[in-house]
Order: structure tokens, then C-alpha cells, then sequence
């Protein structure tokens, strides 16, 4: 699985813009689950990345963090998701994809993403989340 995933955020703080390019994902995927995730690598995630004191979980298919794929397993869009955290708190954080077969309708089982990388800032080396 390749790809990549771009972060911006409506103006005024509203919502997460994830804008994201996914090649030999899952094919025929209609509710491939995304998450945003603290931690000390993509094998230790932590907590899912969010403000509880301003929202409920959104790392779930029902709030728009999920994606589709095409019978390829390819996948391009942009989906909207309202977390709390502005966009440079995201830094360094990770990203992780979850295929349809993972039954917790939350992307909360860290153990099983199919796929994960890091948040790296604009204009930034690799490095710098090291």
C-alpha cells in the first residue's frame, strides 16, 4: 500500500481537511476507516488525536473519517472531520488506515491498521518528528 495524506484546516478553526491518495488499499472499500493517532511509532500508537472537552470521538465512519476505494484498491478525495486540535498540533502526530474487515466502527483498535505513517509539517525533513 502506497499513498499519501495532506492536511489543512478550514479557516476560523472549523473543520480538519484530510486530503489523501491511496494506491493498493482494499479494493471495493466503502467504509475503510482513517484516524489521526498520538504515539512513539506506527507500531505504538496511543490514544486517538482529538479534543474530548470539545468533541465525541470523530476517528469513526459515521463522522466522515473513512474512505473509498475502487475495485483497484486505488482512492483519491478529501473528507472533512472537526477534531479540536489545530493543524500544528498535528504535527508529528501519525496517521492510520483501517480496512473494512476491522468490525470496531471506531479506527480506536490501533493493533490491526493496515497502514500508517507520520504527520511530517510543510516544508519540514522526516527527521523533524524525530
Amino acid at each position: 500500500m502506497t499513498g499519501f495524506v495532506h492536511l489543512d484546516r478550514r479557516p476560523n478553526g472549523g473543520d480538519l481537511i484530510i486530503n489523501y491518495g491511496i494506491q493498493n488499499a482494499p479494493p471495493s472499500c466503502t467504509d475503510c476507516k482513517i484516524g489521526v493517532f498520538e504515539g512513539g511509532s506506527c507500531i505504538k500508537l496511543f490514544n486517538a488525536f482529538f479534543d474530548s472537552d470539545e468533541v465525541y470521538n470523530p476517528w469513526t465512519a459515521e463522522q466522515g473519517a473513512k474512505y473509498v476505494t475502487n475495485m483497484r484498491g486505488d482512492a483519491a478525495s478529501i473528507i472533512n472531520v472537526f477534531n479540536g486540535r489545530g493543524l500544528r498540533q498535528h504535527a508529528c502526530k501519525y496517521v492510520a488506515l483501517y480496512d473494512k474487515r476491522d468490525g470496531n466502527p471506531k479506527a480506536h483498535n490501533r493493533n490491526n491498521a493496515i497502514a500508517c505513517g507520520v504527520l511530517v509539517p510543510v516544508g519540514e525533513s522526516a527527521s523533524f518528528c524525530q
